[in-house]
């Protein structure tokens, strides 16, 4: 087969082979393997958002991850809070496969070499942590989705970025803030980007939701049409 090769300035990955060679895994776990590798490490994933992005379904896609655990490439911890209660799962993908006895590790250069992303299914009640030493869980009271457009804010507008236990005190403020409430959270959150604060801060009083805006103009409109 002829393969018509660019020249690589920009806009590549470079990832081992080891798992592209395994000739008993599928085409589809070598496909889902190889994006998850090309993306930042501290990525935060949802299987339902690879659903959405990619043709697979959630079911394809849950099947190409058993496999990816079956081979020593992925590893599934449960999270359990203080009372040994189960609050959700962390997923670390290593690009050389870990402690699996039935599977033929590759031989690489340099075996030290690995690489984690994070998955989290959005559908249960797992909990998505920071590929770092320190893990700082994101609590479930936290409006996750805000909270993720809040940090890339900060890092596009100011060039900022949390470290773990600077983010771990700022989201546990936006909930103390907040009174755990995920709506006011995303207030606050667009309170502090529309105002270029740097920082999140209580909800000014005359700030209100979009459906109490909503109610106030459609009673307005009554008024007037019965006035």
């Amino acid at each position: 087969m002829k393969v018509i090769r660019i020249e690589k300035k920009k806009d590549y990955t470079i990832i081992h082979n080891g798992f592209l060679r395994q000739n008993k895994m599928s085409l589809k776990t070598k496909g889902l393997m190889a994006y998850l590798l090309s993306l930042p490490d501290d990525w935060k994933i949802w299987v339902t958002e690879l659903a959405n992005n990619h043709s697979d379904g959630i079911t394809s896609i849950k099947n190409a991850l058993k496999e990816l655990e079956r081979f020593g490439y992925l590893k599934r911890d449960r999270i359990r809070d203080s009372k040994g209660k189960m609050i959700g799962m962390e997923y670390i993908l290593r690009e050389i496969p870990n402690d699996c006895p039935s599977v033929e590790n590759p031989s690489v250069d340099n075996p030290s070499v690995e690489k984690s992303t994070l998955i989290n299914n959005n559908k249960t009640n797992d909990v998505i942590i920071p590929n770092n030493n320190e893990k700082a869980v994101y609590p479930l009271t936290l409006n996750l989705e805000a909270w993720n457009e809040w940090v890339e804010f900060r890092k596009k507008e100011y060039r900022l970025s949390y470290k773990t236990l600077g983010e771990k005190k700022a989201f546990n403020n936006l909930i103390l803030i907040s009174d755990g409430d995920k709506e006011k959270q995303r207030l606050i959150i667009e309170q502090s980007m529309a105002n270029g604060w740097k920082g999140l801060f209580k909800l000014k009083e005359n700030k209100k939701s979009s459906s109490d805006v909503l109610m106030d103009a459609w009673k307005q409109a009554r008024e007037n049409i019965n006035g």
